[in-house]
């Protein structure tokens, strides 16, 4: 009786052992498996976590773009799909793009502004209640047309400039390119220093 007790308390811990080590936390080669096989999105918020990383040398380049010691770092970071080794200025970077709009193509904004006068003053931060309301069409727009969440994001214009900038990850930038060539509401878009003006 005491010996099959004891082979019953072996075969728990070994069965629970083996659940932990199969945890995508403790093991960097799930941890890749899981990422590279991910969705679209390259920057999950549900992979960060504050768990413990080895200090193992395993280069892999995220989808961000950013070089990462090993696997287990990137998934800490929320990226989701890594390759092995450093990133290079090739095809895993992520690219930033100045797009500008066509004022024209967004009436509501100048309706805002007729049905608020004076919408146009700065207020006390220093943004106008039509700038405010302008952003909040740019990012309806960029998240609608062009799959663009507001986190990507990273500057709004407004006045002669009417736009955004936003950084595009690698695994998106075709899809993201082949949708901005035929939205007719961009005027131009612009990378690296080289414009592309549109003829809609």
């Amino acid at each position: 009786m005491k010996i099959n007790y004891t082979f019953f308390l072996l075969a728990f811990v070994m069965v629970f052992m083996a659940s932990c080590n199969t945890s995508p936390k403790n093991n960097p080669q799930a941890v890749t498996e899981k990422m590279t096989g991910g969705g679209d999105d390259c920057i999950d918020e549900s992979l960060k976590g504050e768990y413990p990383c080895t200090k193992e040398k395993r280069l892999v380049c995220g989808c961000d773009g950013n070089t990462y010691d090993n696997p287990c770092l990137a998934k800490k970071a929320g990226v989701s799909k890594t390759t092995e080794g450093p990133c290079t200025s090739g095809s895993n970077k992520a690219t930033s793009y100045i797009i500008q709009l066509d004022p024209s193509a967004f009436p509501e904004i100048e309706k805002f502004e007729k049905d608020n006068p004076g919408s146009d003053r700065p207020s006390a931060g220093g943004e106008s209640e039509a700038e405010k309301f302008a952003k909040k069409q740019i990012v309806k727009f960029a998240k609608e047309k062009l799959d663009i969440k507001p986190t990507q994001i990273t500057q709004y214009y407004s006045g002669l400039l009417f736009g955004f900038a936003a950084t595009i990850p690698a695994n998106k930038i075709d899809s993201f390119l082949a949708k901005l060539k035929t939205l007719k509401e961009v005027s131009s878009y612009e990378v690296d220093g080289v414009m592309d003006i549109k003829n809609n």
